[in-house]
């Protein structure tokens, strides 16, 4: 997703829970650009979670982790869950939206730039301010 992101002239960043690499399902590890407690969703136009049963399983009990989607939605950001990210929907109590897209498949990923480049989901705005971030 970074390098698609980067070919269509965005500024992708790898975030993580600290400033630590990441280990990847298959054993990679991969730097991190910053924590998340270090550089907020406001900085960023959307966010892209990843699958992958034990990140979506760390990430589901994380408050820090949580707490950043959920700013990001009342923000009206753009918001892509890829595969088991799809579980996060349930943990946060929200529903899908035009930004707020969850699949699989190369649809997502269009449907997700096609939502980066609105800027903001304005139809979500009446939903946003019942979020306590």
């Amino acid at each position: 997703m970074k390098k698609a992101l980067e070919a269509e002239g965005a500024h992708a960043k790898l975030l993580g829970p600290t400033s630590a690499p990441v280990t990847t399902a298959d054993g990679k590890s991969l730097p991190v650009d910053a924590s998340m407690e270090g550089l907020p969703s406001v900085a960023f136009d959307a966010v892209f979670v990843p699958g992958g049963a034990a990140s979506i399983k760390a990430l589901s009990t994380d408050g820090v982790a949580l707490h950043y989607l959920l700013e990001a939605y009342k923000h009206l950001k753009a918001i892509a869950l890829h595969g088991e990210a799809k579980q996060l929907l349930d943990v946060l109590k929200l529903e899908a939206d035009a930004g707020l897209i969850v699949g699989t498949d190369a649809k997502l990923f269009k449907a997700f730039f096609t939502a980066i480049g609105q800027h903001r989901v304005w139809d979500r705005e009446p939903k946003a301010k019942a979020i306590p971030a």
